[in-house]
This record gives C-alpha cells, sequence and structure tokens, in this order.
C-alpha cells in the first residue's frame, strides 16, 4: 500500500537490503556497551525501558566518548 502511495507520487522506490547492514564504525563502540548492559536484563514496559536508557547514557563518562573518537578509522 505504501510502495504503490509512492509510485502514485512518481518516486523511485529502492529496495530494501535483504540483510541487516553492520552497524558502521562509530556506533560499534557504543551499541556493544548497551548489549552488554543489557545482557539478562528484562524490562517490564516502555517506561521502565526508557527511564533504564536515560541512565545508562548518563553514566557513560565523557572518557568513554574521546576513546572512541580516537579509534576511529581514518577515510
Amino acid at each position: 500500500m505504501a510502495r504503490q502511495k509512492l509510485h502514485d507520487f512518481g518516486w523511485e522506490v529502492l529496495a530494501s537490503p535483504p540483510y541487516r547492514p553492520d552497524p558502521v564504525p562509530r556506533d560499534y563502540q557504543l551499541l556493544l556497551a548497551l548489549s552488554n548492559a543489557l545482557q539478562g536484563k528484562a524490562r517490564d514496559d516502555e517506561d521502565d525501558l526508557d527511564r533504564w536508557l536515560s541512565k545508562f547514557f548518563e553514566s557513560i563518562p565523557a572518557q568513554f566518548y574521546a576513546d572512541g573518537i580516537q579509534t576511529l578509522p581514518i577515510k
């Protein structure tokens, strides 16, 4: 239905990749830390998850991000 509507507008619809692309290097460090922190934890509801995520991101020291920037590949 959405695809047809886009065609009606004359827009080119691009195919989705058949796989989930890997996270880009700049996201990898943060996603790995988040994945490790979530390991074995269950959240009761969306509000609980929101609170947990806020605490998680607030707890990460600035040096974590600085270290991640230093390890980015040079292009």
